[in-house]
């Protein structure tokens, strides 16, 4: 029977109901990583236009907010110091750079060791 009390259409264990759930999970996330992708690849674009010159100093702020909000893996933080040293100083480029690969080492490293131990 399921929650509701009337009997689970599907018939399916509770192993096999963790596996599907899993699998669209992980669809999900297939998904969600595209398009993660998609505006990580567009705002790496943007300080190369003619028009971002003409960016506010708090528009550019967020431009970098944006920009290391949306990175993803070692390849993508060699390519925001390379973003970050055309749109900010160098101090202010290796400070964000250095950032996005700590964020990274501390979610795909050192969170999972801590919650393996």
């Amino acid at each position: 029977m399921g929650v509701t009390g009337s009997p689970d259409p599907r018939d399916e264990s509770e192993a096999q109901r963790d596996d599907r759930n899993l699998a669209e999970l992980l669809q999900e996330l297939r998904v969600a990583g595209l398009g993660v992708q998609v505006l990580f690849g567009f705002l790496l674009s943007l300080p190369f236009t003619n028009r971002f010159d003409k960016l506010s100093p708090a528009q550019r702020d967020l431009y970098l907010a944006s920009l290391v909000l949306a990175a993803v893996g070692l390849a993508v933080s060699a390519a925001v110091l390379l973003v970050t040293s055309y749109v900010a100083s160098g101090l202010a480029a290796a400070l964000i750079t250095a950032f996005v690969v700590v964020t990274f080492g501390t979610l795909w490293f050192a969170f999972p060791l801590a919650r393996r131990s």
